[in-house]
């Protein structure tokens, strides 16, 4: 994605919390469906890290009025300040700061808990990967004589 996170579980968490922000804005500001586009993850895999794909905003309709447009405008500022705070959260490792805390949908707070838990896990893997690095310099090297 916009990270390098090397977790496709985090990826995945990631592109469902913005997906579902995206929903909620265009309900909080009244643009049909896909008006803003979507994150596209490939399925599941396990150990295979995958680019995150985008998929396009819907362009407006042919009839749209001057209103529209500016709904419009509106919700894709909102959106990017959505992805700028996601990034930021997630590159200092600060969880508290992962958009949609205050709000109440229930697929927002879902993908938020997701993103939490998969942070969790990769800071607990690469704390185990240093630990597994360490263990080599417990014991110094003989030096030949």
């Amino acid at each position: 994605m916009l990270l390098e996170i090397p977790v496709h579980a985090v990826r995945v968490a990631v592109a469902s919390l913005i997906n579902g922000l995206a929903a909620l804005i265009e309900r909080v500001f009244g643009l049909p469906p896909q008006s803003l586009g979507r994150l596209e993850l490939p399925k599941f895999q396990s150990t295979v890290d995958v680019p995150v794909g985008v998929i396009p905003p819907s362009p407006p309709s042919p009839v749209a009025s001057v209103a529209e447009l500016k709904r419009r405008a509106l919700a894709q500022k909102v959106m990017c300040g959505v992805l700028d705070q996601a990034c930021a959260a997630i590159e200092q490792k600060n969880p508290d700061q992962l958009p949609g805390a205050k709000v109440k949908d229930d697929e927002v707070q879902a993908a938020r808990v997701q993103v939490l838990k998969s942070i969790e896990e990769s800071n607990g893997q690469a704390e185990q990967d240093e630990d597994d690095q360490d263990d080599g310099d417990q014991y110094p090297q003989e030096r030949p004589r």
